[in-house]
């Protein structure tokens, strides 16, 4: 159990919420008077929470980079808020190595849901209203045999699918190709 926390803001809650990109570094110190120390550099977009970052459709994204994200067929789920207009596909996160459909993407396309590992078979699920400009709420969930897709909690669809993962490159808003 640790006794204390110190922050390089200066806070000793246990907990930090970051407000502003930067190096945040925590000292830990236990009952015995031992100390530990980590550090972790935090992106943040708008400043804050309850802030949405906005893509053009065309060319923007944010590189994650590489990632420890469940890799192989380990189970999985991803969620995210998204709010499109967008008739065409539009990747919501994408990591792994499109080659030889090592991938997991998820994202929607016009008024569908999906997932792909970038190998046959792609799964789709209609959700006639997931583009229709409003803010909602989609996941996919993967037990490493079956995936589950949502729209505002809601279960869509449930069925097998074939997933096997590498770990590499990950990002938001863009496809991962056979390149990446």
């Amino acid at each position: 159990t640790w006794s204390s926390y110190a922050w390089s803001d200066g806070s000793t809650n246990e907990t930090l919420t970051a407000t502003t990109t930067g190096t945040y570094i925590v000292t830990i110190t236990d009952s015995n008077g031992c100390t530990g120390t980590a550090s972790q550099v935090v992106q943040v977009f708008g400043g804050g929470p309850n802030y949405a970052v906005s893509f053009d459709g065309n060319n923007q994204s944010i590189s994650i980079g590489t990632t420890n994200f469940p890799a192989g067929n380990n189970a999985r789920s991803i969620s995210a808020w998204v709010k499109t207009t967008q008739g065409g596909l539009g990747e919501i996160l994408s990591y792994g190595n499109g080659s030889g459909g090592h991938a997991f993407t998820f994202g929607t396309s016009g008024g569908s849901i999906f997932l792909s590992s970038w190998s046959s078979p792609e799964y789709y699920v209609t959700a006639s209203n997931v583009n229709d400009g409003t803010w909602h709420h989609v996941s996919v969930s993967y037990d490493g045999t079956n995936a589950s897709i949502y729209l505002d909690s809601f279960l869509l669809d449930t069925r097998a699918f074939i997933i096997n993962t590498f770990n590499n490159e990950a990002a938001i808003g863009a496809r991962l190709d056979a390149s990446t």
